[in-house]
């Protein structure tokens, strides 16, 4: 089972703060308000990656959501995990949206 962190303390602080936070701790924040942490991912600035699941739901299908982000990850092969992805997930677990939000320029 995958360690889920959740900072009760910050439960509606606002996104800026949060984002803070995540980059600091290189964490990946799961949320379903995915259009405001999309605007902060979106400012050419490296991330630890944004996962959006759909609102409602028990706790239990809320974990089956970020577990098949993490599976979508896992099958993708990607070296750097979540970091710098944005990614949406369907309300029957399907991955309908992922982009990689910062690139690093080739500097060859």
């Amino acid at each position: 089972m995958p360690f889920i962190y959740v900072i009760v303390a910050l439960l509606g602080a606002p996104d800026y703060q949060l984002w803070k936070l995540a980059k600091e701790e290189t964490r990946t924040i799961v949320t379903i308000n995915g259009r405001d942490f999309r605007k902060l991912a979106n400012d050419g600035q490296k991330h630890p990656g944004i996962v959006v699941i759909p609102s409602g739901g028990s706790p239990d299908a809320q974990l089956e959501f970020i577990m098949s982000a993490v599976r979508w990850v896992t099958s993708t092969n990607s070296s750097n995990g979540f970091s710098n992805r944005y990614l949406e997930v369907g309300d029957n677990g399907e991955i309908i949206l992922a982009e990689v939000t910062y690139q690093e320029e080739d500097r060859s």
